[in-house]
């Protein structure tokens, strides 16, 4: 267990225990009890760093979910465009059938391997 010990005027004034959540004791520690326990600047500036905490994560939890938004969308986009490749391969065949026309082979074999992004 660890001790603060606050000098005033060279002499003991008060024992603060730190981490005595660790001992199952939960101890209520209000502002003003704070303040005098530290001292006003540091109480301040623990309270507002504790409010920009809070106001960064509440920024950044909104960016997150646009960002997961977008994914969705993009991810969407690439499936339709990797369906619209494989139905012009597929119409461009044929048509080059149809027409007695040698089809475009390194066209196809680029194709060749790439999953269909339909889901028939």
């Amino acid at each position: 267990m660890l001790h603060l010990i606050l000098p005033d005027s060279f002499t003991v004034v008060k024992l603060i225990r730190i981490n005595s959540w660790k001992q199952g004791e939960y101890r209520r520690m209000d502002f003003l009890g704070l303040v005098t326990d530290v001292g006003f600047p540091i109480a301040a500036a623990c309270a507002g760093g504790f409010f920009i905490f809070l106001t960064l994560r509440f920024i950044l939890d909104g960016v997150l979910d646009d960002i997961k938004q977008q994914r969705i969308f993009v991810m969407a986009l690439d499936n339709r465009v990797k369906t619209m490749n494989n139905e012009i391969i597929r119409i461009d065949v044929q048509l080059s059938n149809a027409f007695d026309l040698e089809p475009d082979l390194s066209r196809i074999a680029r194709a060749d391997g790439q999953k269909d992004a339909r889901k028939d």
